[in-house]
């Protein structure tokens, strides 16, 4: 056989090969039921959220987001504060810390949307069984769900205290406050 035809053959059986996907251990196979188990819950936060204008020079809305969000990791055991964002012009942030063990993760998200008060786009609407808008589905508030049903995943799964795990989400992600250095 010519070293053109091993070649060919060579680059036809990578062509067909596809890994197999790996199967679930059982941990994983818990988080992943969890997740499945909250999606109502994880649809009602995400439609109270957007509901909830948040532009970033709304100080009201972005600190109502952060009073809104605060019970649910006060739930899973996080401890949280609020910073005031009143020495650089706006509402402030909230962090959530848990844990003193395992591998360290920093979990990064806002409060703010760039949908000011006088903005025709501030409801959440429902498209079809799974796809909605509205101001902050996608940015940040649907991600600061997702990172809420995951830490809810991970206590269901009994890991979420076998890690570290620091939550900042800023309310000036989109115009931020003066001074910087602040």
């Amino acid at each position: 056989m010519s070293a053109r035809r091993i070649l060919l053959l060579c680059c036809t059986l990578l062509t067909l090969s596809r890994p197999a996907p790996a199967e679930l251990d059982s941990t994983e196979q818990q988080i992943v039921a969890a997740i499945n188990a909250r999606q109502h819950e994880a649809l009602t936060l995400l439609e109270r959220s957007v509901n909830l204008n948040s532009g970033t020079l709304n100080l009201q809305g972005v600190r109502a987001m952060g009073d809104l969000l605060r019970p649910e990791f006060d739930a899973l055991g996080f401890d949280t504060r609020w910073i005031d964002g009143s020495a650089f012009g706006r509402a402030g942030h909230l962090v959530a810390t848990h844990g003193d063990r395992g591998p360290h993760f920093l979990l990064i998200g806002h409060l703010d949307t760039v949908f000011e008060t006088d903005s025709p786009f501030q409801t959440y609407e429902p498209l079809d069984q799974q796809h909605a808008r509205g101001p902050g589905t996608t940015d940040m508030k649907g991600g600061n769900v997702i990172i809420l049903e995951l830490l809810h995943a991970f206590a269901a799964a009994g890991v979420l205290d076998e890690m570290t795990i620091t939550v900042f989400l800023t309310g000036d992600e989109e115009r931020s406050g003066r001074p910087l250095e602040l």
